[in-house]
């Protein structure tokens, strides 16, 4: 679907993925790092455009962080949105001791939402 964003008219969309296993012991210090990244119809980063995120997080995991990579970003690191940086923005969610499922919701304006589940085990 195309939408005007200052810049003419683009394709894009929004990937969310784990860095390892969508799986996390319940001993309330190990961590999940998750990216969001945004791409265009035909799967290519979108480097040229930073775009506001939020996460939403159900379950077990704890919200430890927001980083989008670069160095001179103001932006909070506890937070539940980060700005992209070169297509991308992490967060990254600590296990408690409870097993089960969580679920990490990622949008955007103008973006699909996209969820994703973690066992914690």
């Amino acid at each position: 679907m195309s939408r005007l964003l200052g810049l003419g008219w683009i394709c894009w969309a929004l990937v969310v993925s784990v860095q390892g296993e969508r799986v996390v012991e319940a001993d309330g210090v190990s961590v999940v790092h998750v990216e969001a990244q945004l791409i265009d119809a035909a799967g290519n980063a979108v480097r040229h455009v930073d775009q506001m995120v939020s996460f939403a997080v159900e379950g077990g995991l704890t919200n430890i962080g927001v980083d989008n990579g670069w160095h001179e970003s103001v932006q909070p690191f506890r937070s539940k949105e980060g700005m992209t940086h070169q297509e991308r923005c992490l967060i990254h969610l600590q296990a408690g001791h409870e097993v089960g499922m969580a679920t990490l919701t990622v949008s955007g304006e103008k973006l699909s939402e996209k969820r994703m589940s973690v066992r914690i085990r």
